[in-house]
């Protein structure tokens, strides 16, 4: 039979040094395993460690870069402010400029009718204006007219006589032809002499020949000045035609149409025409 303690004490004291040797190696081999896991924690730790604080410097960078960012966005966010202000007041600016303009506008259409009113206005008053000279303008026709005829009238009514500037006018133009001759009729009536005695003393100045008959009255009886000629183109009949244009002396030519001709130019100083 097999024995599973000893039985003596040398026996017990073997097993108990042989406890003892095994528990010395147990708490070395304890102590070397709490060494070595110890290291190995601490190496672990300090990796965890190291990394912890490579986390950390890249989270306090990421806040930093965030605080960065946030500071960013704050400027962005105050510039966008600034610049809102900015288009709030240019908006405000705008209106404020569209409202002018609006009142500008309602301004000037305001202005436009009645710059349009003023027109029409004038364009009625220059109508009006205009009819109204029309009006004047055939008063005033009406007026000469009548002067005219009041003036032609009173020429009727007027003895006839040359001014001392047509008897000049009248001798300066006949004297190209001094010398030549012409037969005056003078008749009885006192107003025709006096006038054939005008025209005389012209011709006479100008060196003429003449040649005078004196009748009491013509019958039928003659009105006015006429001047009786062979042909008005005779050197003779186209002096005096020029002489008494010239001198502004109102007649009559009468191109005498008969076989036998007339041996000089006759004036006969009519009646005055007034008596027609």
């Amino acid at each position: 039979m097999v024995k599973l303690f000893p039985s003596s004490v040398e026996g017990w004291n073997t097993v108990f040094q042989a406890i003892s040797v095994i528990l010395i190696a147990g708490t070395v081999l304890a102590g070397a395993g709490a060494i070595i896991t110890n290291r190995i924690m601490n190496r672990r730790q300090a990796k965890d460690l190291a990394a912890a604080n490579s986390e950390a410097a890249k989270a306090s960078k990421g806040v930093t870069d965030a605080n960065l960012e946030i500071a960013k966005a704050k400027e962005g966010t105050a510039q966008a402010v600034r610049d809102t202000a900015k288009a709030n007041e240019e908006v405000a600016l705008l209106t404020k400029e569209s409202l002018l303009t609006r009142f500008n506008l309602e301004k000037t259409k305001t202005g436009l009718l009645e710059a349009r009113a003023n027109v029409e206005k004038l364009q009625i008053a220059a109508t009006d204006a205009k009819a109204a000279q029309q009006r004047v303008e055939i008063d005033l026709a009406k007026q000469k007219e009548r002067a005219a005829m009041a003036e032609l009238e009173l020429a009727k009514l007027r003895p006839r006589d040359l001014t001392n500037e047509q008897q000049l006018i009248l001798a300066r133009e006949l004297k190209s032809a001094a010398g030549a001759r012409i037969n005056v009729v003078r008749l009885g009536d006192r107003e025709a002499n006096v006038l054939a005695n005008h025209i005389l003393g012209a011709f006479d100045e100008a060196g003429w020949q003449i040649e005078v008959t004196e009748v009491g009255t013509i019958s039928p009886p003659v009105y006015g000045v006429i001047l009786r000629v062979n042909d008005a183109r005779e050197p003779e009949a186209k002096i005096i035609l020029n002489a008494f244009v010239s001198a502004r002396v109102t007649f009559s030519l009468d191109v005498v149409r008969v076989t036998t001709k007339l041996p000089v130019p006759v004036l006969v100083v009519g009646l005055h025409p007034v008596q027609y």
